[in-house]
């Protein structure tokens, strides 16, 4: 049997354009005979338009979660839908667009509960919870002061691996910084 070869172009891509590439993929990966499956084609390019879209006005986060739902779509095709060359072309360059978009997301801070306020000796209890998506970031450092009757009190550490940074603490809190 013949050997059919993809000969993709060797270029740093990323965003709207890495998108715009991996719809190439498809239509490639059909050209070749590894997308076995008109309709499942079609719903490959149909999410990837909606990727391209959303990267292009920048909303990261709405890409974030298609581009989830488009990798769980290609892991879970059958092999009547697609081939493993088509599986790893479109997997891992997928992987590589979701954490492009990752990285552009920005980390968000929570603090619970969201008001730290207590009478003077009682304990004070926090949890500093850091979110990138749809995942919490793990190993990001963190320093935590108070303002109020107990100026200067301060926290540093890192989050844990379920992205949280949690202090308990026998001092009275008027306002804390993240």
């Amino acid at each position: 049997a013949a050997v059919k070869r993809f000969d993709g172009p060797a270029l740093v891509v990323a965003g709207a354009a890495l998108a715009g590439l991996l719809l190439d993929y498809v239509n490639r990966s059909e050209g070749l005979g590894w997308i076995l499956d008109a309709a499942y084609a079609q719903d490959l390019r149909n999410r990837l338009e909606r990727i391209r879209t959303l990267l292009e006005a920048e909303d990261y986060l709405g890409a974030e979660v298609e581009l989830i739902a488009f990798l769980e779509r290609v892991d879970g095709a059958t092999a009547d839908q697609q081939r493993p060359e088509a599986w790893g072309l479109l997997h891992y360059n997928g992987q590589v667009l979701l954490e492009q978009v990752r990285s552009s997301i920005p980390i968000l801070l929570e603090l619970t509960p969201g008001k730290v306020e207590r009478m003077l000796g009682q304990e004070a209890a926090f949890t500093v919870t850091a979110v990138r998506g749809t995942r919490r970031v793990a190993g990001l450092p963190v320093h935590v002061w108070v303002e109020g009757p107990h100026a200067g009190l301060v926290w540093d550490g890192e989050t844990d691996g379920s992205g949280q940074f949690v202090v308990r603490d026998g001092y009275a809190l008027s306002l804390i910084h993240i």
